[in-house]
């Protein structure tokens, strides 16, 4: 099961490599138009947004990072989602969600549906042990983030809601 679940983590066809942001137009300073390259981190937190957050699918606490032409990260917003924006309960039918635009979700764990499904709207996913979201951020970045922890119970709870999930 280890092997398995280390394929599915770090699997290539669920992720962009590291440092690969996004073009993105925009007007400079004195109104010029001109590419910038963007992206943006949001780290799953606890409820303070102090420490990086547990499950991915269940985290209504979010805090959303970005980096500018390699300039250093810098904190945007926090994010609350509503229970219902939480990825668990969250449809496409229910319209924009409040973290589309972002290039990279952190959280500790995460199952197998929503890496899919994050993966496929092109949505780098990384699991992490690191327990400082600034640091999770900074460390994807300069490609050192911390290894997730083995699977425990919670991935077998994991996989039998993603057996009955909509979202398959």
């Amino acid at each position: 099961m280890l092997a398995a679940w280390r394929r599915l983590v770090f699997s290539t066809d669920l992720i962009r490599p590291l440092n690969s942001p996004i073009e993105r137009r925009g007007i400079d300073h004195v109104g010029r138009e001109e590419d910038f390259r963007v992206m943006k981190i949001a780290v799953a937190t606890n409820e303070t947004g102090a420490k990086v957050g547990g499950h991915a699918g269940q985290s209504r606490h979010w805090r959303l990072f970005e980096t500018v032409d390699g300039q250093p990260l810098r904190q945007i917003s926090a994010v609350e989602l509503a229970p219902k924006m939480v990825f668990h309960h969250y449809h496409e039918e229910q319209g924009p969600h409040p973290l589309d635009g972002v290039d990279v979700l952190i959280f500790q764990t995460a199952g197998e549906g929503f890496l899919k499904r994050m993966g496929k709207k092109g949505v780098v996913t990384a699991m992490t042990s690191e327990t400082k979201p600034e640091r999770a951020a900074a460390d994807y970045l300069a490609g050192t983030l911390k290894p997730p922890h083995p699977p425990g119970l919670m991935s077998w709870v994991c996989k039998l809601h993603d057996l009955f999930s909509p979202h398959r």
